[in-house]
């Protein structure tokens, strides 16, 4: 169901970004389920309004700048390299904002989906691409997050063997990048090679990942895609750091 979903229209900017393998690493399942999901919530309008209230509050409460409203759109090549820095950084603490919470996960992180807000700084109005992420999945992601970026290598392992990602920890922890996370450039291509990697990883070992595995891979790929056009380095670690001290 979800390749069928897919190949629309309206989703097809999510099927462009992941690679075609990586539909050959996930239970047919767990495809079918997420397809059947993703597509009821898109419908519920109801329910994306609900989602949208939460995180506006939640990200009121946090003190990030980033308004759920329209706003004027300016195209890539026309911000300065310095805005690009500010943008692309503020869209990561996004992201890592919805990982470290417990709110309903939006992830159409798209370059497209964010413009200049005279209220906030940005405006985000997503699709209604969104789902309720399993609360002991988001607490063992965050986990992971908070283990790599802590520095604290004993987090960091049992959150991966809690995901069932311990057979595949050398290719997770390649999605993080290089060592240097003070200065990091996306890449798509780069997203593809290894979020896929995992996924083969553990068909190998037998390991049957959560379905949350595919909106988690939605999301990134739709961040990546984002980021990757506004090719700058990025404080990975310093946006994480911001997500996790808000209030």
């Amino acid at each position: 169901m979800i390749g069928q979903l897919l190949r629309q229209a309206e989703w097809r900017e999510i099927g462009d970004l992941l690679a075609p393998s990586f539909f050959q690493v996930v239970p047919g399942k767990v495809l079918w389920k997420v397809g059947r999901e993703l597509y009821g919530a898109s419908r519920d309008e109801r329910r994306f309004e609900e989602a949208r209230a939460v995180r506006r509050a939640s990200l009121a409460a946090a003190g990030l700048p980033i308004e759920l409203a329209a706003g004027e759109h300016v195209a890539v090549d026309t911000l300065s390299e310095a805005e690009r820095i500010e943008r692309g950084e503020l869209v990561l603490a996004l992201y890592f904002h919805e990982i470290l919470g417990g709110d309903p996960w939006i992830f159409d992180f798209r370059y497209a989906a964010f413009d200049r807000s005279s209220k906030t700084g940005l405006a985000w109005h997503p699709k209604a691409w969104h789902a309720d992420l399993e609360p002991g999945f988001r607490a063992h992601l965050a986990g992971v997050y908070r283990g790599f970026y802590g520095d604290d290598d004993a987090l960091f392992r049992r959150s991966i063997e809690a995901l069932g990602l311990r057979v595949a920890e050398q290719e997770f922890r390649a999605q993080f990048g290089g060592d240097d996370q003070r200065s990091v450039r996306f890449s798509v291509r780069t997203f593809q090679e290894r979020f896929t990697a995992v996924f083969r990883r553990c068909r190998e070992h037998g390991v049957s990942l959560a379905p949350e595995f595919l909106y988690l891979g939605m999301g990134l790929a739709l961040l990546h895609e984002h980021l990757d056009a506004l090719a700058v380095p990025l404080d990975v670690r310093g946006a994480f750091e911001r997500a996790a001290s808000a209030k």
